[in-house]
């Protein structure tokens, strides 16, 4: 069926045309009669129309194809006299302009004719298009150019019996708005938007605050989506990116009030919301009331649980004193400082919040040192102590003009030996609490003449008071035996041991030995009367061994060390082969007592293995075979003073290893690709930030971003530092390791908790790199004691 055409006097256009999503293909057909040489207001209608058509083609976009008929334009009185002088084409819109400037007028109006060939140089009956007839008059009939009445109605039924419409232009205004109405391409209706995907969200109607939600979805579940929970406000306070996992755990937070879970898509927005109301929570914490300054207290909590709650002690000021993390263990343990006065414990959500307080109050504490006024150069002094007895308590005995520490030891023992110096002069005994603050003092003469030696009396009591050595046994009573506990000095050898004990001759005990009938690992609790004795634990091929005092009020925990001397086995003695590796490790150069730290590096099923407390001399252990890192710190804490980093094979008979001080120390990288230090030697490189307190071995080939200290908007600062490890290869990739990353896509790789906080990595990860991994993993410390040192 062939689709009507549309023409009108003055201006016409086809109707269909106006439906189309582009413009239409059209041609203006130009009446070209001498009627048209007629005024209206004083200027020829050629004119008007000349540049009006001129103004309006540079309107219109480039790409609408145009095109130009004139008739009358040639030759006078002929009817016939029609030409196609722009055939309808884009870009046309300059050349038609000019055309019609230079067209003459001369002829009759053969209207009907005029606009029939326009359409059929349109193709009318293929697609829609548009004639657009510019005239002044009817068909032989030549008029002013503004129509009468009846004149336009004539033109107005030719536009309607052919599907068109009539537009009067009777000025030049008029003839501009004709022409933009029927020429310009109606706007492109917008295409319609596909429906939103749809989502659902399964939840409870209200939570406590603090609690763990599961949050089941059904969902088109695409990249980066994430099921977030908004507050009042609109404003996002958690959030868990979508996955595998359905339901999804979302962590919710401590403010009590009504929030939305909402289901985020990536591309579309919020698809799916459903409300909640996060309501109040039992938190509690049971402590005593007061405590001993320095004391360790246990600390029964109900509570979230959530990751990086802490517990923490708070002074008069309302700054930390003292912390102890939220984890599996409930009571948990906290040291008190050795400060007596009112304190508040609060349980801190997230390590910020303070969701629960009490008030704790510490009272003075007992602490004490006795020893002998004098003492002669070289000799050994005897020193009996009271105190909290923390893990890091020491005794040290320092130069009184300088405060130069001579020598130290840690207060397991009771009472401890010293040797003095060979210089003569005024020395202090200090007792250190954490090996850090100096709760008590004892001052001491070193002399060059010889001086009777003293037995230490128990604290509190004077010199005068009795040693055990005087005694009497037949005075003695069950009532007078002290508790004793006895352990091996095996690191993680578990040898069953038969614990012996012998009063030493001379004093006034009873002359019975104490025994054990059967062996173990573990650490064994006897009483016994206060003296000296000779303890021997027998494991068979080995034996441990040492003398030991036994004293009213004192610790009484006793570590008895491998007596090698006395050993089956010798000190060469072949192991079984069982496919272990026997390490005995030392420090180099020679140092004072040292704890002693193995992890497996190369990926081999084993667990680290460490000293325990500090050691003096030689330090064994058995491990599988493979690659370990060996690291060992000072008594008094610190940063790795030995490092080895080694690939062990099984072998039936001890290695001896002599472990160096770190050989390398990473340099700084200058900024290159955002890096603040570096590691290009061969083995890990020692780093310490003196800025955030942070230390590490920084693996081979890596690098690092400055550490900082993140801080919330409320001013609140994280506990420990946060920093980005890169190999420093060209095609490292997307390989990363981060140290308490801010927001970590589960997506990228796993995390795991480290003793500083949390430890992420990409995944897929080669060999080395994960080798660097575990370094990093095994080394990284954070001391904020340290800060700026």
């Amino acid at each position: 069926m062939r689709r009507p055409f549309a023409y009108a006097a003055a201006a016409m256009l086809l109707s269909v045309g106006l439906a189309q999503a582009e413009a239409p293909r059209t041609i203006i057909v130009m009446d070209g009669s001498g009627s048209m040489w007629g005024q209206i207001d004083g200027r020829t209608k050629l004119d008007i129309a000349r540049e009006t058509v001129a103004k309006v083609l540079g309107t219109l976009p480039a790409d609408q194809e145009l095109g130009l008929m004139a008739y009358g334009h040639r030759s006078k009185g002929d009817c016939r006299d029609i030409e196609l002088m722009v055939a309808p084409a884009k870009g046309t819109a300059g050349k038609i302009g000019e055309r019609v400037a230079a067209m003459r007028f001369l002829g009759k109006t053969p209207l009907s004719e005029a606009v029939r060939q326009a359409a059929e140089a349109l193709r009318y009956g293929e697609e829609a298009a548009t004639v657009v007839l510019i005239t002044d008059g009817l068909e032989t009939h030549v008029i002013g150019f503004g129509l009468t009445k009846a004149e336009g109605a004539q033109v107005a039924c030719l536009a309607e019996n052919t599907g068109g419409r009539y537009i009067e232009a009777s000025n030049a205004n008029a003839l501009r708005d004709a022409l933009a109405a029927t020429v310009a391409a109606p706007a492109p209706p917008p295409a319609p938007k596909p429906a939103p995907p749809t989502a659902t969200l399964s939840a409870p109607d209200s939570a406590p605050a603090g609690s763990v939600l599961a949050v089941g979805f059904t969902a088109p579940k695409g990249q980066f989506d994430y099921i977030h929970l908004l507050n009042a406000k609109g404003e996002r306070v958690a959030e868990a990116a979508v996955g595998s996992t359905n339901p999804l755990s979302l962590r919710l937070p401590f403010e009590l009030g009504k929030y939305e879970l909402a289901y985020s898509s990536h591309a579309d927005g919020i698809i799916a919301r459903r409300p909640l109301t996060v309501t109040e929570a039992a938190v509690m914490l049971n402590a005593p009331d007061s405590a001993p300054a320095g004391s360790l207290i246990e600390i029964g909590w109900t509570g979230p649980a959530a990751q990086h709650d802490y517990i923490k002690l708070l002074d008069a000021k309302g700054e930390r004193v003292a912390e102890a993390a939220i984890g599996g263990d409930n009571p948990v343990r906290l040291r008190l400082p050795f400060t007596p006065g009112g304190f508040t414990l609060v349980y801190a959500f997230k390590n910020a919040e303070a969701i629960f307080s009490r008030p704790i109050s510490l009272t003075e504490a007992k602490v004490a040192l006795t020893a002998p006024d004098r003492a002669q150069v070289g000799s050994e002094v005897v020193v009996a102590w009271e105190g909290p007895a923390a893990t890091y308590d020491n005794i040290q005995l320092v130069r009184a003009s300088d405060g130069e520490r001579i020598t130290y030891d840690y207060v397991k023992d009771q009472p401890l030996t010293f040797r003095m110096p060979n210089e003569p002069g005024r020395y202090e005994f200090r007792y250190v609490f954490e090996d850090a603050e100096v709760i008590a003092r004892r001052p001491i003469d070193v002399v060059l003449e010889k001086v009777e030696a003293v037995p230490a009396a128990p604290p509190g009591r004077t010199q005068a008071a009795r040693t055990p050595a005087s005694q009497d046994s037949a005075a003695l009573t069950p009532r007078d035996l002290v508790p004793v506990t006895l352990q091996a000095d095996m690191g993680t050898m578990g040898f069953n041991v038969v614990w012996s004990a012998t009063p030493v001759p001379g004093q006034k005990l009873p002359p019975e030995a104490w025994a054990m009938n059967e062996g173990t690992a573990d650490p064994v609790e006897a009483e016994f009367f206060p003296g000296q004795y000779d303890v021997v634990g027998d494991a068979g091929d080995n034996v441990f061994a040492r003398r030991i005092t036994v004293v009213t009020g004192g610790a009484n925990r006793f570590v008895i060390p491998y007596a090698r001397e006395r050993s089956p086995a010798g000190e060469d003695a072949p192991r079984a082969d069982d496919g272990l590796v026997t390490l005995r490790l030392a420090g180099v150069p020679e140092s004072g007592a040292v704890r002693w730290f193995a992890f497996p590096i190369g990926g081999q099923d084993a667990l680290a293995v460490a000293s325990g407390d500090a050691v003096r001399g030689p330090w064994e252990t058995r491990i599988e075979p493979g690659l370990w890192l060996l690291t060992g710190k000072p008594a008094d804490g610190g940063a790795i003073a030995h490092m080895a980093l080694e690939p062990f094979s099984p072998s039936p008979s001890p290695l001896d290893l002599a472990v160096p001080k770190p050989a390398h120390a990473a340099r700084k990288a200058g900024g290159a690709d955002g890096l603040d230090s570096a590691c290009d030697a061969p083995k890990p490189c020692l780093h310490r930030d003196s800025a955030t307190g942070l230390s590490l071995l920084l693996p081979s080939g890596w690098g690092m971003e400055a550490a900082l200290v993140m801080e919330t908007a409320a001013g609140v600062t994280a506990r420990h530092p946060s920093t980005v490890f890169l190999p420093l290869r060209p095609d490292r990739n997307e390989t990363m390791i981060a140290l308490n990353t801010r927001q970590w896509d589960a997506k990228l790789g796993p995390c795991e908790d480290i003793a500083i906080g949390r430890l992420c990595r990409t995944e897929p990860m080669n060999e080395a790199d994960r080798q660097a991994y575990r370094i990093l993993a095994a080394t990284l410390d954070h001391d904020f004691t340290r800060v700026g040192k």
